[in-house]
């Protein structure tokens, strides 16, 4: 590296790069360094803490090495006299600087008869050597703008009406302007969760009591002793002393209440409970999740009323209505945007009313207009509106089977709402419109109900049918038992494999899974990685096959983020705002600034600052005595 920037006269610097490999061979590091790049550019996982690279094998590089000379030889170049004092090793030697930052001028604006100029009354100003190194960095254009602002004075790469004229021609082109990443960064705001504190937290007398029926009030921390007698609120990191003590701590009814009871510090420890309690920041009531430890000899439980009062149910099902816009011909899409519920009501008979007038419907969320992205969009741009109904029990299977008639498709939901119902399982039908899915649902004697998912159809029937259904309409792929999906990454296998060649294999090795599509090849090319899915993990993980040893790596699934303790705490809205903070990621409180008296200054606003020479106004005089 030395050898190479010496007579150039710039400045490097050498930093570990993931994935290095070592040597397999004397004088390999071009065959390595080629090894390396097909790594990075095919695998998906590189970079990783435990993805290596596996280094090119001399036997691949002889072969390499030979398909190069006769590729020299088949297109002449065998013949073509390389001169090494022509050759520019790095391009830096030899490369035009002034038509390189012409030509990065004319990416941003400036025109192309003014571009050369330019180009050279920057070079002049600035200097050469530093626009070269600038133009070899990363981020060439930011490193020219820094250096035509720190010169003196500043240089104008790029003039405002040219870079006006830019904007619109690159609108005009449909193109986007500007970074939506980092727009939708800067505005998206903050997560905030629930700090809920031991002092926020007050428990009235009466909710608890001992096992001689004796109700307990609350106690603070310090009063804990071998006379105390009641329920004391605490952190994780409060109670994790007592739990370490073997005998009792008290004689009587005493009971630690810890608010943050997913610490690993209570993990094993007590029981989880949900009790009344008043917030000390508003005096209100709220409805809290905690653990309840017992360090006592008496036991102490949540103290229930004699006769606790039921709540009249109904059975009740939800489902999920999706209106699709290619299927509506009775009405416009626009005059069924108006009152998209009501005109639902009216082509589904199980939600009408019943002859007393009384609804089925209790309840009606999760109103969504899609597009056939299943992305959110406004009324008149939707491919498709998407409602949740909580109705009275009825014939389930009968109300199901009517979907699909005036574009109204019907998916049994969880009481939640927010899964769909164990108890039915879809097969979907590859590559066949409505119709052909039609015939499929005509010919098949289990119970089935035609389904749509954006431009996909498919038939529901019961779980315990579904193997039959499955079989019957798709012979050649294996039916997996359980909806909870794993997704592994398998391989190498040979370039000529296919899914019915994979199946088979699966199938010898006793493993029910289904291979969805190639994901990657390998490092030396030698293979292609399939991405597979099955309900179940296979008895080995590494297979020795005829071609290679296979090796089958499980995909963790990606879960929500949801902010804790969200679910611990109810109460109403000034409860919950009073004790929500913001949470930005990577930014910690100062405990210094909560007693700080200077921690709500606010800095004066910026002034514009005035010339040299320039003579002070009166405001100007007001604004620095401020």
């Amino acid at each position: 590296m030395e050898i190479a920037v010496r007579a150039q006269g710039i400045e490097y610097s050498l930093m570990p790069v993931p994935g290095a490999i070592l040597g397999a061979f004397n004088n390999d590091c071009g065959f390595q360094t080629i090894a390396w790049l097909t790594e990075a550019v095919f695998n998906s996982e590189f970079g990783t803490p435990f993805q290596r690279v596996a280094p090119m094998e001399l036997h691949t590089a002889i072969a390499w090495r030979g398909i190069f000379e006769q590729h020299l030889h088949l297109s002449q170049e065998a013949k073509h006299l390389v001169v090494p004092a022509e050759c520019a090793f790095g391009g830096a030697a030899t490369v035009d600087l002034t038509k390189q930052l012409a030509d990065l001028l004319h990416d941003r604006g400036v025109p192309v008869d003014q571009s050369q100029s330019r180009a050279n009354s920057v070079i002049e100003k600035i200097g050469r050597q530093p626009i070269s190194k600038a133009l070899r960095s990363p981020n060439p254009w930011k490193e020219v703008k820094q250096l035509a602002n720190l010169a003196s004075p500043k240089i104008q790469l790029v003039l405002p009406s040219e870079m006006q004229a830019a904007i619109q021609a690159r609108l005009d082109e449909g193109k986007p302007f500007g970074d939506k990443k980092k727009k939708l960064a800067r505005d998206r705001k903050p997560r905030r969760e629930l700090a809920l504190e031991a002092s926020n937290v007050g428990i009235p007398e009466g909710i608890f009591r001992d096992a001689n029926n004796v109700t307990l009030t609350q106690i603070p921390i310090q009063s804990i002793g071998p006379e105390a007698k009641g329920v004391v609120v605490v952190t994780a990191e409060q109670a994790a002393p007592y739990l370490r003590f073997s005998q009792p701590v008290s004689k009587h009814g005493l009971a630690l209440i810890v608010i943050n009871h997913s610490s690993p510090l209570v993990h094993g420890s007590g029981e989880e409970i949900r009790f009344p309690a008043r917030c000390e920041k508003t005096a209100k009531p709220i409805l809290l999740s905690a653990k309840i430890i017992q360090i006592d000899n008496t036991e102490v439980t949540r103290n229930a009323p004699p006769h606790v009062t039921k709540v009249d149910e109904v059975s009740t099902v939800v489902i999920r209505v999706c209106t699709y816009r290619d299927e509506l011909n009775a009405i416009s899409w626009d005059k069924f945007s108006a009152k998209p519920i009501k005109h639902i009501v009216d082509d589904v008979a199980a939600l009408q009313p019943a002859g007393d007038g009384s609804s089925p419907i209790i309840d009606v969320w999760d109103r969504q207009w899609l597009t056939e992205k299943f992305e959110r969009t406004k009324p008149a741009d939707a491919a498709m509106f998407c409602a949740c109904f909580r109705i009275e029990q009825g014939d389930l299977l009968d109300l199901l089977q009517h979907q699909g008639r005036v574009a109204h498709y019907l998916e049994p939901r969880s009481q939640d709402g927010r899964s769909p119902d164990a108890d039915f399982r879809v097969v979907w039908i590859n590559k066949k419109d409505r119709q052909s899915v039609v015939l499929a649902s005509q010919s098949t004697t289990q119970w089935t109900a035609i389904v749509r998912s954006g431009n996909r159809f498919g038939l529901r029937t019961k779980t315990a049918a579904a193997r039959t259904v499955h079989e019957q309409h798709k012979p050649q792929t294996p039916y997996l038992e359980t909806d909870e999906i794993l997704t592994f990454h398998a391989g190498p296998f040979p370039h000529g494999s296919n899914r019915s060649a994979l199946v088979k294999l699966f199938s010898s090795w006793g493993w029910q899974a289904r291979p969805t599509q190639p994901k990657t090849r390998t490092p030396d090319g030698k293979g292609v990685i399939w991405e597979i899915q099955s309900g179940t993990k296979p008895q080995y993980e590494v297979y020795q096959l005829a071609h290679a040893d296979i090796l089958i790596t499980e995909i963790p699934k990606r879960t929500a983020k949801t902010a804790s303790g969200s679910n611990d705490i109810q109460g109403s809205a000034r409860t919950i705002a009073a004790l929500t903070k913001e949470n930005r990621p990577g930014i910690m409180t100062d405990p210094w600034d909560i007693q700080d008296p200077w921690s709500g200054y606010q800095p004066p606003a910026k002034v514009s600052r005035t010339g040299v020479g320039q003579e002070l106004r009166g405001d100007d005089i007001e604004a620095i005595a401020a």
